[in-house]
């Protein structure tokens, strides 16, 4: 009596027991999420550039306007970072160059703010790197739309460099700023408008000469001028191969005097007011 009193009991225990695991495969997989956030991966250590690879609007896919396939976004260890704006603009009459920005790191999430670019959303929430890409989400408070940018590496890191480009790059991005120029007659100048000039040495010899906010002609429509560099001559030279807007390719044959983590000293002939004048310019890193 008491074993036929149990069998309704085990079966019902293993009809819920089935139940469960019946409801249990029927649930719609749940959409990978984000793992913990590594900073150094943003930054790279030091500096680290970003491009735009995928864009999503409402969880639609949509292709990569023109005009950001070529910007770069920046992230400094020091809190610091930039959009740099390539050859293409979304807007003809934009005069911003280059867009400083501030970012923070709280809660799992970065808030990038301080920029100019995106007035109606000052604030932009990016997640953590999910298998090398990084998600930035931004809403748009107006419309009520939010959007979806997945950026990739734009630089990939030289295992091969030797200390030299090292010196020049970090290994990967490097940002130097001008610190003081010298011309042949002892005479020293340096106006405000370069002071907030950067040039960028990534480590697969590429980089970019960014204009600041203050710019030598304010009708200027150039907005940054993307170069070669190599070395030459047993690295005593720094060659920079500059590809401008107008069409025009400049090459400068720079001598190195000094370059180390913190200092470079390199001395250009330049042609200027009809007489070729011997500069020697002084550059320190913008990151520390």
């Amino acid at each position: 009596m008491i074993m036929n009193s149990t069998k309704p009991f085990v079966t019902v225990i293993l009809l819920l027991f089935f139940c469960i695991i019946l409801l249990d495969s029927c649930k719609k997989p749940e959409e990978p999420q984000p793992t913990s956030i590594n900073l150094n991966y943003f930054h790279g250590g030091l500096t680290k550039t970003w491009r735009l690879a995928e864009y999503y609007v409402n969880g639609v896919n949509y292709p990569v306007p023109e005009w950001a396939a070529d910007n770069v976004l920046v992230f400094n260890r020091d809190g610091s970072g930039m959009w740099i704006f390539g050859e293409v603009d979304k807007d003809p009459t934009d005069t911003i160059k280059c867009d400083h920005f501030t970012w923070t790191f709280s809660m799992d999430s970065l808030t990038i703010y301080d920029h100019n670019s995106s007035p109606d959303a000052s604030i932009r929430k990016a997640f953590p790197v999910i298998d090398a890409h990084m998600l930035v989400e931004q809403s748009k408070s107006a419309s009520g739309d939010v959007f979806r940018y997945v950026y990739v590496d734009a630089v990939i890191p030289n295992p091969e460099a030797d200390i030299k480009n090292k010196h020049l790059t970090n290994g990967l991005t490097k940002i130097w700023r001008v610190r003081e120029v010298t011309w042949d007659n002892g005479s020293v100048w340096l106006p405000e408008w370069r002071k907030d000039d950067l040039w960028l040495f990534n480590t697969d010899g590429t980089g970019w000469y960014t204009l600041g906010e203050n710019v030598e002609f304010p009708g200027d429509t150039t907005n940054n001028d993307r170069f070669l560099w190599w070395f030459s001559n047993n690295e005593t030279r720094l060659e920079v191969e500059e590809f401008t807007t107008s069409g025009m390719i400049l090459i400068a044959d720079c001598n190195i005097l000094t370059l180390s983590d913190t200092l470079m000293i390199i001395e250009e002939q330049v042609f200027y007011a009809g007489a070729m004048w011997q500069v020697r310019v002084t550059r320190v890193p913008a990151v520390k």
